[in-house]
């Protein structure tokens, strides 16, 4: 049995970027009172039937007057779809071989991660998850390989793999000649 741990920076970030999630994803009128709570509710622990009567009666009047007038304007998902346009406004060009030969690596431009997604969408998602949370992880998945034979013929080929913020919980790191080496990682 494996028990899960956290790293203290996702700890101490995960709030945020659940919060950026639902602003970016336009999730804020699905969660009504995580973000417009009930304000003046009296606790329900006095045991009087007046109380409870009045909590009753403020939760109507949230659900039928002040959620439904309530309005969210999601600026942000626009930003951030512009910032990362910006960025990616000139294609970008690849060259994995000297003098236009073919290369191993030209299955990268069109499918890099094994679901049709090549650098090109993966770099676009990659700077929509930085501006959003401000990280993200990409691995290189390399598969165990019998010979180059398979590498070449494009059966068995590394892939890149994006994880989000949130999706890397611990990790942990060591310096190796002045490098800094990535040592343990959790997803």
């Amino acid at each position: 049995m494996t028990i899960a741990t956290y790293h203290p920076e996702y700890s101490e970030h995960i709030d945020f970027w659940q919060r950026s999630d639902d602003v970016v994803n336009n999730r804020v009128h699905a969660k009504k009172q995580t973000y417009l709570p009930i304000i003046g509710l009296i606790p329900n622990g006095s045991g009087d039937d007046s109380t409870s009567n009045l909590n009753v009666f403020l939760t109507e009047k949230y659900n039928k007057q002040i959620w439904p007038m309530s309005v969210f304007f999601n600026f942000v998902n626009p930003t951030i779809e512009v910032t990362s346009g910006a960025i990616m406004r000139k294609p970008p060009t690849y060259k994995f071989a000297k003098d236009n030969a073919n290369s191993v690596l030209d299955y990268l431009t069109d499918n890099s991660d094994g679901r049709g997604n090549g650098l090109t969408q993966l770099a676009r998602k990659m700077c929509s998850a930085l501006a959003q949370k401000g990280r993200c992880g990409l691995l290189v998945d390399v598969p165990v390989m019998a010979n180059a034979g398979v590498v070449i013929t494009g059966e068995v080929v590394p892939r890149l793999a994006f994880y989000e913020a949130n999706q890397i919980i611990d990790w942990e790191v060591d310096y190796r000649n002045g490098v800094e080496v990535l040592t343990f990682l959790s997803l």
